[in-house]
């Protein structure tokens, strides 16, 4: 799955799992992303500013250039 450009600022995404996803200049600031699960994912861009993402589990996922 490849997620481009997309504004989730303030959204919920508590609980979402993504696996072997690609986010590139996602806006995530502000979003909840409570016990989110990314697994092989890679992301690029995009910002992640004060997004709240308590439990998240990282695997294998890369992040580059993130704000």
């Amino acid at each position: 799955m490849r997620l481009a450009g997309l504004d989730l600022s303030g959204q919920s995404a508590d609980g979402a799992e993504l696996l072997e996803a690609a986010l590139a200049d996602v806006d995530l600031t502000g979003a909840s992303l409570r016990g989110a699960s990314l697994r092989a994912a890679r992301v690029e861009g995009g910002s992640w500013a004060n997004a709240r993402a308590d439990g998240i589990t990282l695997r294998g996922s890369s992040c580059s250039t993130c704000d």
